[in-house]
């Protein structure tokens, strides 16, 4: 590492790298790998470092074209002592005479060869007939040297839904990599490496963040099954984002604090850079419109925005990503210069909350509801690069802005523009129920987070994250001032409850009484003009009025993560009836202990 790439490794990267070689050695008895480290923690040095000592072709398969650009850039300024390296990325590759002559040079390669070659691509552009025959040619001649899967987890987040191409791989790639042994081989099973069966080419799985059910998942989607011993991970401590604070505003007009925050950011450091993630394209064409506003209006900070969406294309999303993440020396020579100077990323799509790495990102505004804990962990990732992770003293700041119709938005979109060829697909790794089944349950451990009963959020995330191979942490340590909890700030958006008066007003409202039409917003109008809402059920006993929008929304979806309301999203139930049990002492604020429809 040191010859090749000016680093000196880490532990981890000491023993992974070496576990690789091993597995090339005689007895030859490649087996999977699963490399667990927290993100920008150097993950990617490892299949970098191993396929320049081994020589031969390194296939790494990334899902975020911005991260295998980035890679590819890394190859230029490394050392050709040992033999030359070569690095090529096929998304970039259009001209089909530039196809035919790379597959050409690789193909005709010795199995010896003393040339180490990097090949970095997305699943569908690896799944073309030109490159999967080629790397499946060269599996049998033993040029291949590694198989590398980035981000693993994104498998199971995008590959049940709209990056089918992960599943497709199973068949295209991954079960040549399986050598047979007998009847001991079951098509369409997950097959247990290191028992019955070996592996061709050492296979390397690599993502900041894991649970036993992604593990599962993504068990299933390679065919292969990945054993305790060979899972390789920092510990706890490492995996820690506490130089990260987390902030939430429940509001309906974000802008305000998009406003403070880059403000606060951008203006204390011509450097500094921020992302602002949404769930829907139109949002984020119109948060860049006002960003760019903003942006001009004020003479404290300098630069330009850029946009990441989904449904841009694919070359383009590479080409935004790099200019957002290149490296800035001189940010007062291009402002003179009148460059393009990107320091706000407003992003839609999923992928751009893994992968994207710039040491330059202070700040993270979320807009709307992550779609999962994972995903939520991973935006935080983008920030706090490089910094402490105490929690002393937060340097960074992860900031989230929810409404009450972001809640809505993401569970209604399961279950809308959904069609029966969807339901029905055999060839589903994951079957269409249980797919969405684990997203709505996504959402709702986001919703616990958020509103449940008061915990540390930073020792909650590392709970949910907790090493695959270990049970987690019972008692996990307080971040100590990173959180709305410990920061005491729940109480910005929490308003403590009466237990009569909401026992009164959830009999009153739906009790006996048809479940039907019962959205969100039809709760919300109903509590706002509940008889006297603010003495009721808030104990404001010099109020008449209903509190702010934001404590009736938090209400709502406090109820909602607390499961005495079911959002109704589906025409097709029945007529239901709220059956509500209560807890007998005066906590405060109010929970019950039991609550759940019944069809009448």
């Amino acid at each position: 590492m040191i010859t090749f790439w000016e680093r000196h490794p880490h532990e981890f990267q000491r023993e992974a790298i070496a576990r690789l070689l091993m597995m090339t050695c005689s007895p030859y008895h490649p087996t999977a790998l699963l490399l667990v480290q927290s993100t920008g923690g150097g993950k990617s040095m490892v299949p970098m470092t191993f396929g320049s000592v081994s020589r031969g072709v390194t296939l790494i398969i990334e899902n975020t074209l911005s991260l295998s650009a980035d890679q590819v850039s890394k190859f230029r300024f490394s050392s050709s002592k040992y033999g030359p390296i070569k690095a090529y990325q096929l998304d970039s590759i259009k001209c089909h005479g530039d196809v035919i002559k790379l597959r050409k040079f690789i193909m005709e390669l010795e199995s010896d060869t003393n040339i180490s070659i990097f090949i970095f691509t997305s699943p569908e552009i690896l799944l073309r007939p030109s490159w999967i025959s080629m790397i499946q040619k060269i599996i049998e001649t033993k040029l291949l040297r590694l198989v590398c899967i980035d981000e693993a987890h994104q498998f199971v987040s995008f590959g049940s839904s709209f990056r089918p191409e992960f599943g497709d791989l199973r068949d295209a790639l991954f079960k040549h990599l399986i050598i047979r042994d007998g009847n001991h081989f079951i098509e369409n099973s997950v097959v247990p490496v290191g028992g019955c069966c070996l592996l061709k080419v050492p296979l390397l799985f690599m993502t900041a963040t894991i649970t036993n059910d992604l593990l599962k998942y993504l068990q299933r989607f390679v065919g292969v099954r990945l054993f305790p011993q060979n899972y390789l991970w920092a510990g706890r401590e490492y995996m820690k984002r506490r130089c990260v604070k987390i902030d939430l505003h429940v509001t309906n007009s974000p802008m305000r604090f998009i406003h403070n925050e880059l403000v606060n950011t951008l203006s204390s450091d011509l450097i500094k850079k921020s992302i602002v993630y949404t769930n829907t394209a139109k949002e984020a064409e119109s948060i860049q419109e006002k960003i760019d506003i903003l942006i001009d209006q004020e003479s404290i900070f300098e630069g330009d925005t850029i946009l990441i969406k989904g449904d841009l294309e694919s070359d383009m999303k590479r080409v935004n990503a790099e200019r957002f993440t290149e490296e800035v020396y001189n940010p007062d020579e291009i402002l003179e210069n009148n460059d393009f100077y990107p320091r706000v990323l407003i992003a839609t799509s999923s992928c751009i909350g893994a992968g994207l790495d710039s040491s330059a990102v202070y700040s993270v505004l979320r807009i709307g509801f992550p779609t999962s804990l994972i995903n939520m962990i991973q935006e935080m990732g983008r920030c706090g690069r490089g910094r402490t992770n105490d929690g002393s003293s937060p340097t960074d700041l992860f900031s989230l802005c929810i409404k009450l119709n972001d809640y809505v938005y993401l569970q209604e979109r399961l279950f809308t523009h959904v069609t029966e060829e969807e339901i029905t697909n055999k060839s589903r790794i994951i079957n269409f129920y249980e797919q969405r089944n684990k997203q709505a349950n996504d959402i709702n451990e986001v919703l616990r987070l958020i509103f449940g009963k008061p915990q540390c959020w930073h020792a909650l995330l590392e709970h949910h994250c907790s090493n695959p191979m270990e049970p987690p942490t019972i008692h996990p340590t307080m971040c100590g001032g990173a959180c709305p909890h410990c920061l005491n700030t729940r109480r910005q958006y929490i308003m403590k409850v009466r237990k009569d008066g909401l026992k009164s007003f959830l009999l009153s409202t739906f009790l006996g009484t048809s479940s039907n039409d019962k959205f969100p917003s039809y709760v919300l109008n109903e509590l706002r003009h509940f008889p006297r809402v603010g003495r009721v059920i808030y104990n404001r006993p010099k109020s008449i009025s209903p509190p702010d929008t934001r404590y009736l929304e938090s209400t709502i979806l406090q109820l909602l993560a607390s499961q005495i309301l079911n959002l109704k999203v589906n025409d097709n139930d029945g007529k239901e009836r709220l059956v509500l049990n209560f807890r007998v002492d005066d906590s405060m604020p109010c929970y019950m202990i039991d609550s759940y429809w019944e069809h009448v």
